[in-house]
């Protein structure tokens, strides 16, 4: 619940803060360093409990999240009216300093802010409007599906034919590394359709789902997640960064959780469907159907969105 209402928020500070040309390569950056947090924090974890026992490495999780909390406490956003007259409402200060813009004279509202059936109204509005946002977001959803599905039936298949646990945990560790080499690169590679990347970077999870029908060896497995999860590197700032392109600033957190809300809601339907089919039809069957499925759904998405939004 924390994190749900959270996550919408992050791209509206990022966007408040950071210029135009500078946000790809923040985006980035926030990628890098979560992408590496998945690849250290079990380590750490792991090292806790060994050596204190599993109570120290709670302990220290909770200390971490309060340290967390503290921070992002620390921000102030006022409530601003909506953009108008070429004016941009929002605007992000911080007690800890760093980037501090001038609040536009006459602009500030009280704290409370329209009500929440309203600004649902209003995030959708700002959704209908742009049909090419909703069929990749669409597309991103299948992805999640998908990806419960995998990660349902990958562990069973590692355990049962690739030699045990040890092998499904390289699997994941190849698909970390993966990630981190996607976001790392993707603001330093020459994008000129960052869309279509966004797109074919979501229609890759086709190669671990074909590698699971196909009942391949561990080092194919892995490296087809890792292909995946690369994809998804390259996909993570690039999207954060068209949508906060597109969408005007007032809405982004609106339709930021729209987005997450299709996107994510998916999954734990994957994790939850994906036993009582393969027991039905097998693991091949569902596989080849999911890998099919996620890659035309992001594939035809693109034909969706304007050329303008395709380049920008």
């Amino acid at each position: 619940m924390a994190i749900a209402f959270g996550s919408p928020a992050v791209p509206r500070l990022v966007v408040a803060v950071v210029p135009g040309p500078e946000r790809l390569r923040v985006n980035a950056r926030i990628g890098v360093v979560t992408s590496l947090s998945a690849v250290a924090a079990p380590a750490i974890a792991g090292t806790i409990t060994v050596v204190a026992g599993p109570g120290w490495a709670a302990g220290v999780t909770a200390v971490v999240f309060a340290g967390s909390a503290l921070t992002l406490g620390g921000v102030r956003a006022p409530v601003l009216a909506p953009e108008s007259g070429g004016v941009r409402a929002p605007v992000l200060t911080s007690k800890f300093g760093g980037v501090r813009r001038p609040l536009p004279v006459g602009r500030e509202l009280a704290a409370r802010g329209p009500g929440f059936g309203r600004e649902l109204v209003e995030g959708w509005r700002e959704i209908s409007r742009r049909p090419w946002f909703v069929a990749c977001v669409v597309g991103h959803g299948v992805w999640h599906f998908m990806a419960g599905l995998f990660l349902t039936l990958g562990p069973v298949v590692a355990v049962r034919d690739l030699g045990g646990e040890a092998s499904w945990a390289l699997v994941v560790q190849c698909g970390t590394v993966g990630m981190v080499l996607g976001v790392f690169l993707a603001p330093r590679l020459p994008v000129r359709r960052p869309l279509v990347v966004v797109q074919i970077g979501a229609a890759c999870y086709v190669f671990p789902m074909a590698a699971l029908a196909a009942g391949a060896p561990l080092p194919v497995m892995a490296g087809a997640y890792a292909v995946a999860l690369f994809g998804l590197g390259l996909l993570s700032p690039l999207w954060e960064t068209v949508v906060a392109d597109e969408v005007p600033e007032s809405a982004l957190g609106r339709v930021r959780s729209f987005d997450q809300l299709i996107s994510f809601a998916s999954r734990p339907f994957g994790l939850a469907v994906a036993a009582p089919l393969a027991g039905v039809a097998g693991i091949a069957a569902p596989a080849v159907v999911g890998g099919v499925l996620v890659a035309a759904a992001n594939l035809i998405a693109i034909a969706w969105a304007p050329g303008r939004v395709q380049r920008r």
